[in-house]
């Protein structure tokens, strides 16, 4: 059987990486801006912000209130807060941060529905068959 991290342990690397993936575009910011590339990469380099962002959100609401929610709320604010942050970029990175970032949490959404898919049921389906 597999251990499964706390939302506590999971929540404080989420700020240790958010804090430097910052650091980090902060430092890069001046020589992504000036070559067309440079502004794409930026953009994708934001959007990992958004990730550790919705997972840092998503372990605080664990901590918080141990029921499940939908999460739309943390997938919202996550990628307004990394567009802003690809902002500082560029604009163009910002839309790119958006674009990858909506991609992201779409597919966190599909793999939290695969995992938690009903843990009591199975996956196949049931059909009843009548005779006339």
């Amino acid at each position: 059987m597999e251990k499964i991290p706390s939302p506590g342990a999971s929540a404080s690397l989420c700020v240790v990486l958010i804090l430097s993936s910052f650091a980090v575009v902060q430092l890069l910011g001046p020589t992504l801006q000036f070559s067309p590339l440079g502004t794409i990469v930026g953009g994708v380099l934001c959007s990992g912000f958004s990730f550790l962002l919705v997972t840092l959100l998503g372990n605080l609401q664990e901590l918080t209130s141990p029921s499940r929610s939908q999460g739309h709320v943390e997938a919202i604010v996550s990628i307004a807060g990394a567009a802003t942050v690809a902002w500082t970029i560029h604009p163009v990175s910002a839309t790119v941060c958006t674009f990858f970032s909506v991609v992201t949490v779409w597919y966190i959404s599909r793999v939290s529905k695969e995992v938690y898919r009903g843990a009591g049921t199975s996956n196949t389906k049931k059909t009843a068959r009548s005779r006339r």
